[in-house]
């Protein structure tokens, strides 16, 4: 009896591999993979085209951002959703794009009347939840260790991220301003930009990340 339902598992997963989702046989039991359908319908912009779908992804980019503050370090957590496709088909937004990138500005701080700035980058990842994406770790006691300057720091600890420090002062900044958002897809250059104009436009009050 079990080999007979196995074997219909297999066969039912194989006769369904080319629909929107499949049936996995996995040590004995059904498993459903994650779909688009999945997700809230608020969530879901893969009906939406033109400026209509540019200012409803800026929106989400920016409501769905989050800056915590975790054992390790601040978590940099971004809103998650659905769009289409370069076929057209709805899509997870991290199967589109690959890559985030957090850009900030230090509060207090200039030098030669430009502002500090650390841009934060590491994979487009979708967390168990599907409304965000995992989150981006700055391991904060690790950077302030470091000589403050010009540098780029690499972390492995969870997602591997990158921290690149520009116009830096010889103290380290602890209160850093979000100036934009960008998630893209390093092979073939597609991207949503949540840029500072777009910012102040969408939001009278700065997300802003304290060390």
């Amino acid at each position: 009896m079990k080999k007979w339902f196995s074997a219909f598992l297999i066969f039912f997963a194989a006769a369904w591999g080319g629909r929107q989702f499949s049936m996995t046989h996995f040590h004995g039991e059904v498993a459903m993979p994650r779909t688009p359908a999945a997700i809230p319908k608020v969530f879901d912009y893969s009906h939406l085209e033109g400026e209509a779908l540019n200012s409803a992804l800026q929106r989400r980019l920016l409501t769905g951002t989050e800056f915590t503050k975790g054992q390790d370090g601040i978590e940099l957590h971004v809103g998650h959703f659905v769009t289409n496709n370069t076929d057209g088909k709805p899509a997870f937004a991290c199967d589109i794009y690959n890559r985030v990138t957090f850009v900030f500005q230090a509060e207090g701080f200039a030098v030669s009347g430009e502002r500090p700035t650390l841009t934060v980058e590491g994979p487009c990842e979708m967390s168990n939840s599907m409304s965000e994406t995992k989150p981006l770790l700055i391991p904060v006691d690790q950077v302030l260790a470091e000589s403050p300057g010009n540098i780029e720091l690499n972390y492995m600890e969870g997602l591997p991220v990158s921290l690149k420090f520009a116009n830096m002062t010889e103290e380290w900044p602890h209160q850093w301003s979000l100036s934009e958002i960008k998630l893209f897809n390093r092979n073939d250059g597609r991207s949503i930009i949540l840029d500072s104009k777009n910012l102040r436009k969408l939001s009278s009050n700065p997300l802003t990340m304290v060390w």
